[in-house]
């Protein structure tokens, strides 16, 4: 078993790892486990993997585990500080991808703000409270505050888009809202949890170009908890239904990879898929069962036929014909890292 499986494996929330998972024990395999979980944004999970199985990681990753927990804390009192500010000056914000079911430190702290109109005050608010601009990006603003020996980055959006490429209808947002309570009890406005599902499946195929650990997580989690004929529902009508079945599916094969099982199916049968679906699914999973590979970086043709479903289907369905230049601006926007780290990962 490679370094990616195996923290995949003893990272995850949900499964008993499988009887033939072969623990690595040199202390120089255990470091790039370390990496490659830190790396992929899923070492809290991985460290919790490792206490449950007894497995002796290098003493110095325990101080690397508080300043997780310290950023966590600080990105917790972000969210304090953003709901009051929301109070105080009637700006509408909710959070998104930043809150999950299972131990999950993000980078930043993403909001979506209601009214555009917001961005600078919001941006100036933050400024007195100790935040610097730290970059303008194409959807959203970024800023920055030091302190408790750890940073906070705050992603400021006003649309949950790709670039110039909107993925996500935003008065629909504000329809799905809801509250989970963190920190140290309060309540922060979230999308719901089926649209956590739709969002992440269209980042995976339009933003990340893959499906990370996380993601993979998020799709587990969706198939074993959430209402999966909700979430095809907001799917269907954000016109992502086609990469929200495929996020589904190739999370499920790599599941069964992994974990030596299925989980439940979808939809019985998998009635009325199309043919974006039907086409594609088969091809993706003969090249997993080839070659396994988490994160999963989906083939350069079922990004380009998803990029061009979702387009086609805004305008078909919505009349949305600002889409086709949202599309043909895109390669402008597109950061370079993500494609980099695409590139990099279809030829590991």
């Amino acid at each position: 078993m490679d370094i990616p499986e195996f923290v995949v494996q003893v990272a995850n929330p949900f499964f008993p790892l499988p009887e033939n998972t072969r623990t690595p024990l040199s202390s120089r395999t255990l470091e790039s486990a370390v990496g490659f979980a830190v790396k992929n944004k899923v070492f809290p999970l991985f460290y919790e993997g490792c206490t449950r199985k007894r497995i002796q990681l290098p003493k110095q990753v325990d101080s690397l585990m508080e300043g997780y927990m310290r950023r966590r804390r600080a990105q917790f009192e972000a969210a304090e500080l953003l709901l009051d500010i929301s109070e105080k000056h009637k700006i509408e914000l909710l959070f998104f991808k930043t809150f999950r079911s299972f131990n999950y430190v993000p980078d930043d702290i993403d909001v979506l703000l209601r009214h555009r109109t917001d961005l600078e005050l919001l941006i100036n608010l933050l400024k007195k409270e100790g935040y610097e601009l730290l970059k303008i990006g194409t959807p959203e603003v970024t800023v920055r505050k030091i302190w408790n020996g750890t940073y906070v980055d705050i992603d400021i959006h006003k649309s949950i888009a790709a670039g110039h490429f909107r993925l996500l209808k935003t008065d629909k947002l504000w329809q799905h809202l809801t509250y989970v309570l963190v920190g140290e009890g309060y309540e922060v406005p979230t999308l719901s949890a089926c649209y956590e599902v739709v969002r992440e499946a269209a980042y995976s195929l339009l933003k990340d170009f893959m499906i990370s650990i996380s993601g993979f997580y998020c799709a587990i989690d969706a198939i074993m908890e959430q209402d999966m004929e909700a979430v095809r529902r907001i799917a269907k009508d954000e016109n992502l239904l086609p990469h929200v079945n495929l996020f589904i599916e190739v999370a499920r094969e790599i599941v069964y990879q992994l974990f030596g099982f299925e989980a439940d199916p979808l939809i019985p049968g998998r009635r009325n898929e199309g043919w974006m679906f039907m086409v594609l699914l088969p091809l993706i999973r003969a090249e997993l069962r080839r070659r396994l590979r988490v994160p999963y970086p989906y083939p350069s043709l079922v990004i380009s036929l998803a990029y061009l479903y979702k387009a086609w289907a805004q305008m078909q369905y919505d009349g949305d014909f600002g889409t086709l230049l949202q599309l043909l601006r895109q390669p402008s926007s597109k950061g370079i890292d993500a494609v980099l780290v695409y590139l990099r990962e279809r030829r590991r």
